[in-house]
């Protein structure tokens, strides 16, 4: 009987431990289910920052774009009004120039008030066809000026090819008031960048005596290309020599095709 007794006890024992460990195991995996939901609220909690730190973002981002779409209809509101008053101005300046042509032309004085603007629209198309025929028809009247834009360039103090800006222009002026008067249409369908302007020009040697190209050229050192000025300077002797006395109306363009102005 005391050893039954004995067993029965240890029995109770070894349930007892049996039911220990059971718990001992269940509570760890209650820590473990308890750390996993803990990093889950954490990666949620992340992405839940992260979506807010996105919707900011955007929200800058529309803002700019926003600013930049206000900003870019203002400047194409500007551009439109400058081309309008442009448009005005060369309407006027045309009306002027056709006012200017009625008084040489005895044909228009005898028409009427109504019938003047066709007619004077008619005589100004012959004229240009007359000139530009001129290029073909009359090459003897015409000078040949090709391209040479190095006159309009930067240039670096210290280069080997550059001179000063009253040199160039002591060289250039006495041949220029030659034959300046007689170059009212100095014309050049392809327009050169003036780099010291910072825009395109047509007239070449006009815009480089022009004020604004000499203030422009001293404030950046005063020093330009010789090569641009003795090519200059042989084209207006050549100018010079070639119809003394004479009239010119335009200057023929070697190498370049007419192209719209932009």
């Amino acid at each position: 009987a005391e050893v039954a007794e004995l067993k029965q006890q240890l029995q109770k024992k070894e349930d007892m431990f049996q039911r220990a460990c059971r718990y001992a195991r269940e509570t760890e995996l209650r820590a473990e289910r308890a750390e996993n939901l803990l990093d889950s609220k954490q990666g949620i909690l992340e992405n839940a920052k992260y979506n807010e730190e996105l919707e900011m973002r955007i929200s800058c981002l529309t803002a700019q774009l926003d600013g930049e779409r206000r900003k870019s209809n203002e400047d194409r509101e500007k551009d439109r009004k400058r081309i309008d008053e442009l448009t005005k101005q060369i309407k006027g300046k045309a009306q002027r120039e056709g006012v200017r042509h009625l008084q040489y032309s005895p044909h228009l004085q005898q028409l009427q008030p109504e019938e003047v603007q066709p007619s004077l629209e008619m005589e100004q198309q012959e004229s240009l066809e007359k000139e530009e025929a001129g290029y073909v028809k009359k090459p003897e009247v015409a000078l040949t000026v090709t391209e040479d834009p190095a006159i309009l360039q930067l240039c670096q103090p210290d280069t080997n090819d550059s001179i000063s800006l009253d040199d160039a222009l002591g060289q250039l002026r006495p041949s220029y008031a030659q034959v300046g008067d007689k170059l009212p249409m100095m014309t050049i369908f392809k327009r050169v960048k003036c780099d010291h302007c910072e825009r395109f020009v047509r007239n070449i040697i006009g815009h480089f005596f022009s004020e604004e190209h000499i203030e422009k050229v001293r404030a950046s050192g005063g020093r330009v290309s010789q090569t641009g000025v003795q090519h200059w300077l042989n084209e207006l002797q050549q100018a010079a020599a070639a119809v003394p006395g004479k009239r010119m109306d335009t200057i023929r363009v070697q190498q370049l095709q007419p192209e719209e102005e932009g």
